[in-house]
């Protein structure tokens, strides 16, 4: 249902709230709410705003699986890695290790939110060698979990995940007095 309220444009912060309040790992609740980690340049403004919310729901997706098996991840999504990589690919080429990275994350958020017309990213690009995640499994684990713990880090620093201690005078007040209240307030 969640993943349904982020799809139609429910603000992230809402659902991530909605997890807190179900009692979800406080780190899941800062990976949800925090913010889209991109490389800083003037072309962080063109980023596509699906991919976007691709990384939302995708972290949504992922909070899900790991909250199932008990488990705390430490990898951002391949959605997360292609929003970081966007802006520094705009700016100036990159490292043929790099332009796999970016390539294989591209096919795999494009062929998943299906971005493409073709059936992957590698036919149209005229590729008979698709980029393998064994050959860029170090970089982007890498640089995966730089994000994940950035993104956590500065939902943090928002102040997302402190849960209000229950004050201790809270739980001694007594109920109010209720003999000295009329039953009806009288309108005259």
């Amino acid at each position: 249902m969640t993943n349904l309220l982020l799809e139609n444009g429910a603000n992230k912060e809402v659902i991530a709230t909605m997890l807190e309040i179900a009692q979800f790992s406080i780190h899941h609740v800062r990976w949800l709410a925090g913010p889209v980690i991109v490389h800083q340049s003037l072309w962080m403004e063109t980023l596509p705003k699906w991919l976007i919310e691709a990384v939302h729901l995708d972290r949504l997706e992922q909070i899900f699986q790991e909250h199932e098996t008990g488990e705390i991840g430490v990898l951002a999504t391949p959605a997360e890695v292609l929003a970081c990589m966007y802006p520094a690919t705009m700016e100036a080429p990159l490292h043929s290790d790099w332009v796999d990275v970016y390539l294989w994350a591209g096919n795999e958020v494009f062929s998943k939110h299906q971005r493409l017309q073709e059936t992957s990213l590698w036919q149209l690009l005229g590729e008979d060698r698709p980029v393998k995640f064994e050959s860029i499994k170090s970089d982007f684990e890498q640089l995966a979990r730089d994000i994940r713990r950035k993104v956590v880090e500065a939902a943090k620093q928002r102040g997302w995940g402190k849960k209000p201690l229950p004050s201790a005078t809270a739980s001694q007040k007594s109920p109010p007095d209720t003999e000295n209240r009329p039953l009806q307030y009288t309108l005259f």
